[in-house]
């Protein structure tokens, strides 16, 4: 086919289950110029026969198979190289879309001019229970901007600002900006944090970016996901570790005045899978959460601009100051009971400005009334 407007990449690994739904999604697209770039990473169950199915019957489907299981790094790399298309879109094989997602995303893309089209209109499946994905909000409000409406976004410290979701499989990239600016995936067969890497490198580029929020993109939640499965290897937290290392490094090397913006981001996706942790996995892999807290600097004043990054702040903190698990337990409860003392004082204030007095002294011609914490003490005047 010549004129492919879309290239869409899916790495395939061991999804037999839901990779029907998820390709019946995108042949059935109202854009029908794409192609469909399957990249099986050595699937052990009957993944491969459906991909040969399908292409069977939809001739824009080209499959590939990785020479060893390696990865959706190494999947997506190879799905760009062999891509055809103007624009690259990546879907996760185990997600599904309507039938508007590209085309909506590709011609507001055009109309922009744009690098980067996103789609933060994400939903969750959680065993065929629709309800709304934690991305799927208006982050774009702050500048009064439609949330349904074609956005076009420039001009703005994207690092300083959440206005992108650090995953790939919500929006399309130009194929001409990832060539020019030499971008590729990290290609570890393990770890969490190569859609974030990608992205972050992606973005201090200064693409051109556009918004369109129209079509629905599925996101397929459950037990045995990668996340899942992988969260209780030490060894996936170091790489997830490593790839947040290759970002900071590549700021470094690129565009070292945005470093104090990119260590608050990079820092997001190995204490996120710490949050997701148990008490046992969280002990074992403390070690290394604590040596990169120590590798980075994580200013305040950057982190209170976002209620969410400042409360990962707070953590940073806690985990950066104490070299055992043990030791940041005992610091985090002091501190939680520190913030409710905190919070109860600042009660009482908000009730002094109204009803009570806090602190002060009211002299009267037979008494005097002492106020400490807004407790009231009387004392008679001698006659």
């Amino acid at each position: 086919m010549d004129n492919i407007k879309v290239s869409v990449v899916i790495p395939v690994y061991n999804v037999e289950p839901y990779l029907r739904e998820c390709l019946d999604s995108v042949i059935n697209q109202t854009l029908k110029e794409i192609e469909i770039i399957c990249i099986d990473d050595r699937s052990t169950d009957n993944s491969y026969q459906i991909l040969e199915e399908y292409a069977k019957k939809d001739s824009r489907i080209r499959i590939f198979q990785n020479e060893k299981n390696s990865g959706a790094g190494k999947s997506r790399n190879k799905g760009i190289n062999n891509s055809k298309g103007e624009y690259i879109g990546f879907i996760d094989s185990d997600d599904y879309i309507s039938n508007d997602y590209f085309e909506s995303l590709y011609y507001t893309a055009k109309k922009f001019n744009s690098d980067i089209s996103n789609n933060i209109n994400i939903y969750s499946d959680t065993n065929s229970k629709i309800s709304y994905h934690y991305y799927n909000f208006n982050k774009i409000s702050k500048l009064d901007i439609e949330y349904e409406s074609e956005t076009k976004i420039e001009n703005i410290n994207i690092l300083s600002k959440d206005l992108i979701t650090y995953a790939v499989w919500n929006k399309i990239f130009k194929k001409e900006f990832i060539n020019k600016n030499k971008l590729s995936f990290i290609e570890d067969k393990i770890g969490s944090s190569e859609d974030a890497d990608f992205i972050m490198r992606m973005i201090i580029n200064n693409p051109k970016m556009s918004f369109n929020n129209l079509g629905k993109y599925y996101y397929r939640t459950r037990d045995n996901s990668s996340i899942d499965t992988s969260i209780k290897d030490v060894e996936y937290w170091n790489i997830t570790i490593e790839q947040m290392q290759n970002t900071i490094l590549y700021y470094k090397q690129n565009k070292i005045e945005y470093l104090d913006y990119i260590y608050i981001k990079t820092w997001n996706c190995p204490y996120y899978l710490f949050s997701l942790s148990n008490e046992i996995n969280r002990k074992k892999c403390y070690q290394y959460l604590h040596d990169f807290a120590l590798s980075i600097h994580i200013r305040k004043d950057l982190a209170i601009l976002n209620i969410k990054e400042y409360l990962e702040y707070e953590e940073y903190l806690l985990i950066k100051n104490n070299d055992t698990y043990e030791k940041y337990l005992l610091q985090k409860q002091l501190f939680e009971q520190i913030k409710l003392l905190d919070s109860k004082i600042n009660n009482i204030i908000e009730k002094q400005n109204s009803k009570i007095k806090l602190f002060g002294i009211d002299n009267f011609e037979d008494k005097k009334i002492i106020y400490i914490f807004g407790i009231k003490i009387t004392l008679k005047n001698k006659k």
